[in-house]
């Protein structure tokens, strides 16, 4: 569905509303005019409610009985989620084409499905979004990364305790080595994110950089792992009072996002744990996607 009835929606009604509540007016009036097309029907039931705030305004209209073929009551939920759809693509247009995925493992499986031809084939500029933040559904088991490497490799970015013995059992070259370990500064990283949301939440400046274990971008080696982390920056922000996060990858081999995504969720929730906010998605960028590490000059 095209969201350009959304922006001729917006301008004929610009000159009756307060610009503060256009857009949201905009889209439910829209809705209640056409609330009956079938491909905005058929794919609000297919996404989660993200946007419950619309149901402000309309849920009591939409709710009451109306005459229809078969007299049957509009399901606000529906409308909710169609409301949804159709903020993302008025504000969105991009975000709200990209495949959505409800668990990290659905998400994983496409990814090594996409990059099945395996060595050096590269797909560029992948995204997709997860949806459930949850611990459950950021935990994808594989052989290369049982649930005991994912708690480690976890807890190491984190910057928690870690013992020599846990060290010596779990981190290994083939699980990201340099590439991939985030643990410097990161509990400073995650304070300073913590307090930009609490002092503003609608701030665009809270960002969680790993880009070098140390130095600045003046000292960049493309010869050193260490400089050439795959993840370069976690950008978080308040969005319908839910914590959500962009993540920006320079390489992404398919079989090492267990381990990126079991510790991207664990920082989002610790994050917003400590924000008091419910969570909301996660969308992953990654400007090489690679099967594995048969991969080279990753």
């Amino acid at each position: 569905m095209s969201y350009r009835p959304l922006a001729r929606a917006q301008a004929s009604f610009q000159a009756s509303f307060e610009p503060a509540a256009t857009a949201q007016i905009c889209i439910e009036h829209w809705l209640l005019i056409n609330c009956a097309k079938k491909p905005l029907v058929r794919a609000a039931r297919r996404l989660d409610e993200q946007y419950s705030s619309a149901g402000s305004v309309w849920h009591q209209h939409l709710t009451r009985p109306v005459k229809r073929k078969k007299n049957h009551r509009i399901d606000p939920t529906m409308l909710r989620r169609a409301a949804s759809i159709a903020k993302r693509r008025l504000h969105a247009p991009a975000h709200a084409l990209l495949p959505r995925h409800k668990t990290a493992r659905s998400l994983y499986d496409e990814m090594r499905y996409l990059t099945r031809a395996g060595g050096d084939f590269t797909i560029h500029n992948y995204a997709a979004v997860l949806e459930d933040l949850s611990e459950e559904a950021t935990t994808v088991e594989t052989e290369l990364f049982p649930l005991e490497a994912l708690d480690f490799y976890t807890r190491w970015n984190l910057e928690d305790p870690i013992t020599d013995e846990e060290i010596a059992a779990y981190k290994t070259p083939e699980r990201g080595g340099a590439q991939g370990d985030y643990r410097y500064g990161m509990r400073r990283k995650i304070a300073n994110a913590v307090d930009c949301l609490r002092t503003h939440p609608n701030s665009k400046r809270a960002s969680i950089p790993i880009p070098f274990t140390d130095g600045g971008s003046e000292t960049i080696d493309w010869r050193d792992q260490g400089q050439t982390k795959c993840c370069r920056e976690l950008y978080l922000y308040i969005e319908d009072d839910r914590l959500s996060c962009t993540g920006v990858l320079r390489v992404q081999n398919a079989s090492i996002f267990p381990k990126n995504m079991h510790f991207f969720g664990a920082l989002l929730r610790r994050v917003a744990a400590e924000l008091d906010v419910e969570l909301g998605v996660y969308t992953h960028v990654v400007a090489s996607l690679c099967h594995d590490r048969t991969a080279t000059n990753c």
